[in-house]
């Protein structure tokens, strides 16, 4: 990626980026997936080229999916959208929760948190060890 002039994110270590003078692309590395975004096709179609230079790799068009998140496009519109329903649906599948109902908030809406003297004296009485390890 050096040789291509790539800068590698600081915050994650699979992601570098190059700068043109309007444009840009960034890749990103997941094993032996790479995905590629820029702002010009004809630079990512040039970059493409330099790395099947270097890498034997197939060129799998525009991307569907990744790390489990569907990418959904509309391009009349600008509109790139990631959605993690089918990997929800999966969590929802192996807890057994799938036909739970859904609820727009976790906790009941007249739910009071419990004041802060109040946990004060619990912790006098000893009863707070016992409702912390709960």
């Amino acid at each position: 990626m050096q040789k291509e002039r790539f800068q590698k994110y600081n915050v994650n270590n699979c992601c570098f980026f190059k700068r043109y003078k309007s444009t840009y692309i960034i890749l990103l590395l997941y094993v032996d997936d790479i995905l590629v975004v820029g702002s010009d096709m004809d630079e990512i179609q040039n970059m493409k080229i330099q790395l099947s230079k270097e890498f034997d790799m197939k060129d799998l068009g525009p991307t569907k999916k990744i790390l489990g998140m569907q990418i959904i496009r509309d391009n009349q519109n600008w509109i790139l959208q990631l959605s993690q329903a089918e990997y929800i649906n999966c969590v929802l599948q192996i807890f057994h929760m799938s036909n739970a109902k859904p609820v727009s908030t976790p906790l009941v809406s007249h739910f009071a948190y419990p004041r802060v003297s109040h946990l004060r004296q619990r912790k006098k009485e000893g009863s707070w060890l016992r409702f912390h390890r709960l």
